[in-house]
């Protein structure tokens, strides 16, 4: 068999600070920055993969202060989740950390179902002012009222009349009928169908 000595880990060896926690999802679609902070770190690498993948990829690593770093996942969308590796760096050491992984959330609503509704009124107010502001531009304009000539109608009709009963002639031979000479036909005589004899 083989010996192993276990030795305390060395007091400045490069790990994740203490209170530090991996976030657990991100929105759908969002590509920001995870936040890592370390300690006894002076160089951090992070790798990431998708689940199932055996080839994994390097991501952006950038030191925005002191032991702490701004570190570049790509977004993901729907129910996908990314796997990302820390290794964090100080001098000989080199501390290889375990694959964590962020899944995906919904996008966040911040809103009212009330909220919701006035804007639906809101809208259908606007459509609706849309539409009466149209009907006043199609409208006819300066058409005055319909002038009612009624009057000069009976007239011409009574004046009609009376040229034409004027020109019929009335006959002994053929009583109760009168002789139109511009239409050459016998019209029955309207006084006697009054009643008049």
């Amino acid at each position: 068999g083989f010996i192993v000595n276990i030795e305390p880990i060395p007091e400045n060896y490069p790990t994740l600070e203490e209170g530090w926690v991996s976030p657990d999802e991100r929105v759908s679609g969002d590509s920001s920055a995870i936040i890592i902070r370390t300690v006894n770190t002076d160089s951090l690498s992070v790798l990431w993969r998708l689940p199932g993948e055996s080839q994994s990829h390097e991501a952006s690593v950038e030191m925005i202060s002191d032991q702490e770093w701004e570190v570049s996942i790509p977004a993901t969308l729907g129910d996908t989740r990314i796997e990302y590796q820390i290794i964090a760096s100080m001098g000989e050491f080199s501390n290889q950390m375990p694959w964590l992984s962020i899944g995906t959330s919904d996008p966040y609503f911040d809103g009212t179902s009330l909220g919701a509704k006035l804007q639906s009124f809101s809208i259908i107010m606007i459509i609706f002012g849309f539409m009466l502001s149209l009907q006043t531009w199609f409208s006819p304009r300066g058409v005055s009222n319909l002038v009612d000539n009624t009057n000069e109608v009976e007239e011409t009709i009574s004046q009609q009349n009376n040229d034409y009963w004027s020109r019929l002639i009335k006959s002994d031979e053929n009583p109760g009928w009168l002789w139109d000479p511009v239409e050459k036909e016998w019209v029955a005589d309207p006084d006697l169908s009054r009643g008049e004899q």
